[in-house]
This record gives C-alpha cells, structure tokens and sequence, in this order.
C-alpha cells in the first residue's frame, strides 16, 4: 500500500474573500487529508480584495494568474528540496492551462512519485466535451493533463460523461461535493412553519430571476408562506408588489448557520435556476429533510433518482406552481442518514482506496 506523506492544494487563481475559498476550495483536500492521516499544506494565489470578481478588470486577473502560476512554480521546487514530502498528493481545480502546467511541473519536480488529484465540475455543455471544440489552451490543457493526471474527481454524473470523452475512463471517479453541517446538532422535522424556502440570487437571470417572479406571486396568492434569502430579496418583494405582505419574510444575508436553520423551518425548498456547475444548496435543504422542487441543473438530476424527495420540473410556471401546493400538503420526508458531509463523499467515492494502491 503507498503511504501518501502529504496532502497539498495548488490554487493559483486569483480569489477574492477567505470565507469563499474556505467553503468551495479547502474542505475536499482536507477531506483526503484526514482520511489519509496525512499532513495538509496549501499553495495558493495572492487574495484581491476591494471588489467581487465581476468588478475587476480581465487584464488584472490575466496578469494576476499569471504571476500567481510563477510564483507556485517557485513555490513547488522550494518544497520538493526543502521537505520529506516524498510522496505528496496534489489537488487541483478546474481544467485549465494553469492546472496544465502545475501538473506538468509536479511530475517533473517529483519525478512521478507524486499523486495528482483534479476536481472539476465540467459541464456536459462545455466545448471540450465535443469533437475539437474549446479554444487552443483548453486543447492542450487536456493533452497535457492525460499523462500527467491520475485522477479526475467529477462532481455530477453529466461531468463524469464529458470526462471519458476526454480522457482514460480508469482516471474518473465520482466524487460529489460534500455539505458542512457542523452547526447542526440535530434535524428536526416537526416544527416548520414555513412553507417555501428560496435562497438565490433575485436579480441574477441565470439564478431564474425571471421565473421567480411569475412564480412566487402565484404562491403567496395561494396563502402560502415564503421565505426568501439572498442578494437581492428587498429589491425583488418591491418589484412583485410583495412588500409588507405577512406571508413573506425577507433575509438580505444570513450566516451559513442561519440558513441551515431556516432550511429546517420549511417544508419546501424551491430553486429555479436556469445553470449551475453543482448547486450544494439543493444537497443542503435535502439533508435538513426539506422536499426540494428544482430546475434540472446541477446536482439536482443525480439525486432525483436516489430519493423521492426531490422532483425536477421544467422551467415553466404552470408546472411549478402546482407542484408546489401539492408539495406543501404531503408529509416532510425523514431526512437521509449518510448527509453528504465531505468525509462521507470522499470515503464513498473510492478516491482514497486508488490513492494508496
């Protein structure tokens, strides 16, 4: 059995706040980390800050990877000489050119005796996924990560069909995105007093702004209570005319904690986005035993057909409202026993196994 000596995170890309990259980036290498009782070390970019990733301009954060990939290079040689990292594991995220050239790199520097660890949420969308499709640095970044990667970790089924497109069918494993419930003590399913839960983002299209709506009206009209979290709730209650009705609350920001509680206060999760890459609210409300009602995007398609709990629906109003009331009259499912924690989905998705052979 290969005994791993540690595990270390490559996250050259530019980033933007510490809670971000704490709840998307670190927890899946931790994860393998303490399965692997290894030691966990981290190389990453330099953090912006002043502005989200929309208000910066491209030839900043072109010349800042750039300048990040450089200094990970020097980074990765100074550990390779300076430690008893003999036979490290490295993760990495999303294909791309910077991914491609670290890879390439930690081959070299450790002569092979490394194992590298992709995790990718590859959309079935995506150019690469068809014939010669994607610009020049996606084509060579997957010809240059076939000899230099031993395993892909594919967060949703569809990405694990675009990666065997791509790559040998033996790199890909399975390897969902894990939730962080270690604010809940417990899961209650008796007292929930809210009908409709709905976090998103109200003035982002993607996010279903539009279907949002032409569809919560309908719901309040109908006497049921709403609970809407997230960027841009306020404007959105003004604009439906919603403002100041009963049966609506408004949360503009809530700590993760805080979400995970209202989670439990409502009897249906409703997420009508148009895409995502994976969608970890929808694993989340599925956890705190909330019917979830979503949109096929994301993760949501996958776990449909493990549960009863969650339906997929089209994006069309007159599906959804009916749903809905119907959802809101049937008995709260008990919440799954393995919740998705992100020691659970790394153990289950034979990751560490290949890692030690």
């Amino acid at each position: 059995m290969r005994k791993i000596s540690a595990t270390i995170l490559v996250y050259p890309y530019p980033w933007y706040s510490e809670r971000l990259v704490h709840k998307d980036v670190y927890q899946f290498p931790d994860a393998i980390a303490r399965a692997l009782k290894s030691e966990m070390k981290v190389l990453k970019g330099w953090l912006i800050t002043g502005q989200e990733r929309d208000g910066q301009s491209p030839i900043i954060l072109r010349a800042a990877l750039l300048l990040n990939v450089m200094l990970v290079l020097l980074r990765l040689s100074i550990l390779r000489f300076s430690s008893q990292s003999e036979t490290p594991c490295f993760v990495f995220f999303h294909i791309s050119w910077p991914t491609a050239l670290l890879a390439g790199a930690v081959r070299l520097i450790w002569r092979g005796r490394a194992r590298v660890v992709i995790k990718t949420d590859l959309n079935p969308n995506s150019e690469l996924s068809t014939s010669g499709g994607g610009s020049i640095l996606e084509r060579f970044s997957v010809r240059a990560l076939r000899p230099n990667t031993d395993f892909f970790a594919a967060e949703t089924l569809g990405a694990v069909r675009t990666l065997r497109r791509l790559f040998d069918e033996r790199q890909i494993i399975l390897c969902r995105n894990g939730i962080d419930l270690s604010s809940v003590s417990h899961i209650d399913s008796r007292s929930r007093d809210i009908d409709v839960l709905v976090v998103s983002r109200f003035f982002v299209e993607k996010k279903g702004a539009a279907l949002y709506k032409e569809v919560i009206p309908q719901l309040v009209k109908a006497g049921l209570t709403v609970h809407l979290i997230g960027e841009g709730a306020e404007r959105f209650v003004i604009s439906t005319a919603l403002k100041g009705n009963a049966q609506v609350r408004v949360s503009e920001q809530l700590q993760h904690a805080e979400v995970l509680r209202a989670m439990m206060q409502a009897r249906v999760f409703l997420s009508l986005s148009l895409s995502e890459s994976f969608l970890i609210a929808i694993m989340e409300a599925y956890a705190m035993g909330c019917r979830v009602i979503s949109t096929a995007v994301g993760i949501a398609p996958d776990l449909a057909k493990e549960t009863s709990s969650i339906t997929i629906l089209p994006f069309n109003a007159d599906d959804i409202v009916p749903q809905v009331l119907q959802a809101t009259g049937q008995e709260q499912p008990i919440a799954p026993s393995r919740l998705g924690c992100w020691d659970d989905v790394v153990e289950d998705s034979g990751l560490i196994r290949q890692l030690t052979q």
